[in-house]
């Protein structure tokens, strides 16, 4: 197959179909993005909170779901125990990341500033998962079926 190539007379579009922008968000679109960023940040602090304190009973909208935390009670409260950290970590850098959007007015700022933020927020919470999981089998053993 062949490589797609442009014309020789052809321009290309610097930013897609609106040439008008500079490819920075403002506005209503980046209010909407921070307020997204912001909505899940207090999903995660939330949850960070609550298992914590043990507080976080076993439900199908709130918290880490493995196999191993399925497999009894006892699993999933001390998996959210050890996760809490991580997830008020993974949250706390979501938060920042909304904030840091309005400074960062300007294309290359952003382009850094959300991948970022979020990449780091979902390492945080995939390692967190693994690390708190692996601890509580350690230390709690398997869950034994009733």
């Amino acid at each position: 197959m062949a490589p797609l190539t442009l014309p020789l007379n052809a321009q290309a579009e610097p930013y897609g179909r609106f040439p008008h922008s500079d490819g920075h968000l403002d506005g209503a679109p980046l209010v909407y993005l921070a307020m997204m960023l912001t909505a899940v940040a207090v999903y995660l602090l939330y949850c960070a909170y609550r298992g914590w304190r043990g507080a976080l009973p076993p439900n199908p909208l709130f918290g880490i779901r493995t196999g191993y935390t399925r497999s009894g009670e006892r699993a999933w409260y001390a998996v959210h125990r050890r996760i809490a950290p991580w997830l008020g970590g993974s949250g706390a850098v979501l938060l920042l990341t909304a904030a840091a959007l309005f400074p960062a007015q300007f294309r290359d700022g952003q382009l850094v500033v959300l991948p970022a933020g979020a990449v780091l927020a979902g390492a945080l919470a995939v390692v967190g998962t693994a690390r708190a999981t692996r601890s509580a089998r350690r230390e709690e053993g398997p869950e034994e079926a009733d």
